[in-house]
């Protein structure tokens, strides 16, 4: 028996479940014999049968934060400067060492010196940024989805680390604004050979510039998002020969973005 199934990562396993329900496909973590693999929710799990939006190779490439900026920066999408070894040049500090692969900032050490730097044992660092405002954009193909300002929910939120465990949450903003901020984060997403992420991407009032963190391959969605990726996904599958997938009830062949 073929199954049409989402893979998703174990991080992303409440989002990739949920999608697949309303998908009508089955969820798995690990490759199963009949399987055909759709879509991957942040999962570059090895799979004999796939035609799956988001392949295994971009996956890793966006999960390992050295090749996604280094992606990035080919395709002359503006992010922050990195360094691949300690920077021993002064005048570039402070900078943050990062870890290859983490999550919600929690690997961030903030280094004064080339000797803290070293003694921090991360794999790379990029230079400090003052950034004004952060979004988290949701983009498919060459549209966005959702647009997210992010915002302290509490007067303990964190300056620098701008995650939900430091105190920060997510204000819906129209897409009628930050159109260059919606560009930025479409080109970040075809640079690293993906069709769809959710991406965080910064901005600094003074040097009037946007700056990409990272591209998010199963990002965690509430209800409308949900649905929202959801419609796209489906239409898209819909219009693949080599798969037979009908679009579930409800779901008209069109799709919505705010």
């Amino acid at each position: 028996m073929i199954l049409l199934t989402l893979m998703y990562h174990r991080s992303t396993s409440v989002t990739g479940r949920a999608l697949a329900g309303m998908l009508g496909l089955r969820p798995r973590r690990t490759y199963h014999s009949g399987d055909v693999v759709v879509v991957r929710w942040g999962s570059s799990a090895h799979a004999d049968m796939e035609y799956a939006i988001n392949t295994p190779a971009a996956i890793r490439t966006a999960a390992n934060s050295i090749q996604s900026l280094m992606a990035m920066h080919t395709a002359e999408v503006p992010t922050l400067d990195f360094y691949r070894d300690v920077p021993l040049d002064e005048t570039v500090y402070p900078i943050l060492g990062r870890t290859l692969y983490h999550r919600a900032g929690s690997d961030i050490v903030w280094c004064n010196t080339p000797r803290e730097a070293d003694l921090s044992d991360r794999h790379y660092f990029t230079r400090y940024t003052p950034i004004d405002i952060e979004f988290r954009v949701h983009v498919f193909g060459d549209d966005v989805i959702r647009m997210f300002k992010k915002v302290p929910r509490d007067t303990e939120a964190h300056n620098i680390i701008r995650t939900s465990k430091r105190g920060w949450g997510y204000q819906r903003v129209s897409l009628s604004n930050y159109t260059r901020g919606q560009e930025v984060s479409v080109s970040a997403v075809r640079s690293l050979g993906l069709m769809f992420g959710g991406v965080d991407i910064g901005w600094n009032r003074e040097s009037k510039r946007y700056v990409v963190f990272e591209v998010n391959t199963g990002p965690s969605l509430n209800t409308v998002s949900l649905r929202y990726y959801a419609e796209r996904i489906a239409v898209y599958l819909a219009q693949l020969e080599e798969v037979r997938y009908e679009l579930p009830p409800g779901f008209e062949g069109v799709y919505r973005s705010e």
